[in-house]
């Protein structure tokens, strides 16, 4: 399968499996707004240090391959590299509602809550 497809559905997995389809497509959208939806920057967007905490939490990714939710967070994958995706949200970043705002949060447009995340974007 195509290695930005795993990526990205890696991502989705390792932020909101939990979360369900709405909370996957949320995550999605952020990926897809940070990219400026270029398909071609949505690795990038994955993997950029200290973006997503799945990537840098030391969080075994590969586990999450076949976990309830999987499929899903590759539906949805397949879906952006294909182009095929619309975001729910204008959202550009978000975090768990469950701890207090990061730093990177102040002066941040709540844009939403959607499921257990705080979805921002920057003002303008």
């Amino acid at each position: 399968m195509n290695e930005i497809i795993i990526i990205i559905a890696l991502t989705l997995a390792g932020e909101a499996i939990g979360e369900g389809v709405e909370g996957q497509r949320a995550v999605a959208s952020v990926i897809w707004n940070r990219a400026k939806g270029d398909i071609h920057k949505l690795k990038e967007v994955c993997k950029a240090p200290a973006q997503f905490t799945c990537w840098s939490d030391g969080k075994n990714l590969e586990a999450l391959k076949g976990a309830v939710g999987w499929d899903e967070c590759l539906t949805i994958a397949k879906a952006m590299v294909n182009g095929e995706f619309e975001p729910m949200t204008e959202a550009t970043h978000f975090y768990d509602v469950s701890i207090a705002p990061p730093y990177w949060a102040t002066g941040m447009e709540v844009t939403e809550f959607i499921g257990d995340f705080i979805m921002l974007k920057e003002n303008k």
